[in-house]
């Protein structure tokens, strides 16, 4: 009998320091617990467009405002934006192979690997995806820029954009052809106004 009051007795010890330890963890509601957090962490976040309003980035990154880069003027937006956050790297490349084409981008090519990339194409655009995976992080770098035969061109100003008022003609180049010093096509390329 005494085995037993005194087995009953630590119950009720041990009962008493759980409960004023854990309790008050979980009614602290400024801080947050320790199951507020793991929450937070796993809970999933909706996809968020960012400077292009073509490209949807996942909930789960954070957006590096510092370490990116976006020009916006004369028609043009194009740029650099960089992410990190908590994403495995097959279903990140699943992910931008799915709601780039909903957005109206083309895939070129794919490479994947820890370090994946992505080549995306629109009629005057281009997208490279790169995805690098850390030891605790997945690393997020979007490039956007415009083609160069369509990049200063009066049919191809972006809606939204301030439109300049005197475009000059600039010699296109030829779709999906790479120029080299001692080309024309090169040659003629400072010609082009860069201001």
């Amino acid at each position: 009998m005494k085995y037993a009051r005194s087995s009953i007795v630590r119950l009720i010890l041990f009962s008493l320091v759980f409960v004023s330890l854990f309790g008050c963890s979980l009614q602290n509601s400024k801080k947050g617990s320790f199951f507020d957090t793991f929450k937070k962490d796993t809970e999933k976040k909706a996809p968020v467009y960012y400077d292009f309003k073509d490209v949807l980035i996942p909930g789960e990154f954070k957006y590096d405002k510092k370490a990116s880069f976006v020009y916006k003027g004369a028609g043009i937006l194009s740029g650099y934006l960089f992410f990190e956050g908590r994403v495995e790297t097959n279903s990140l490349v699943k992910f931008f192979i799915n709601n780039m084409a909903k957005d109206g981008w083309m895939q070129v090519s794919v490479f994947k690997s820890p370090n994946s990339m992505i080549l995306f194409k629109k009629e005057n655009r281009r997208c490279i995806i790169v995805v690098k995976s850390g030891a605790y992080n997945t690393f997020l770098n979007i490039w956007v820029a415009q083609t160069m035969s369509n990049a200063v061109s009066k049919e191809n100003i972006i809606p939204g954009i301030e439109k300049p008022a005197d475009l000059p003609d600039i010699p296109a180049l030829p779709e999906n052809e790479a120029v080299f010093p001692g080309d024309e096509a090169y040659e003629n390329m400072d010609n082009i106004p860069m201001d």
